[in-house]
């Protein structure tokens, strides 16, 4: 029924739950931009190999990607997207795997390319 907020809610967590969305699971975002559409695409696979290896294969249905960003380019720039659903269990592993993957990037690429984490985003098209 229309304004029913309580069935809502019941149906929505139901829903989310099941699916294993927020607020019962993280969705982590990871952006890589680098200079052209083939070093982003083969820097954003590298990415997604690294965390599976460090996450392990048992893992490997939480990554989804990697595949164009919502915006493909932002400034000319190409945009590549990993989406990683990382259930409290799995939090730590997920955590220090994409923490270590960033400082590799920093230390390997630098100002090379743009790599952003954003855990549970507002949207996907930023």
């Amino acid at each position: 029924a229309a304004n029913d907020h309580v069935g809502f809610y019941r149906t929505e967590s139901s829903l989310r739950r099941a699916m294993g969305y927020p607020p019962y699971s993280d969705l982590i975002r990871l952006l890589l931009a680098a200079g052209d559409e083939a070093a982003t695409a083969e820097g954003a696979e590298k990415i997604r190999r690294l965390l599976l290896r460090k996450a392990g294969a048992a893992r490997a249905d939480r990554i989804l990607g990697p595949r164009p960003a919502q915006v493909p380019k932002a400034d000319g720039v190409p945009r590549y997207q990993i989406l990683v659903k990382s259930f409290p269990e799995d939090r730590e592993i997920f955590t220090k795997a994409i923490w270590e993957i960033k400082e590799k990037v920093i230390k390997e690429k630098g100002t090379e390319w743009t790599f952003v984490i954003d855990v549970n985003p507002f949207g996907f098209t930023g």
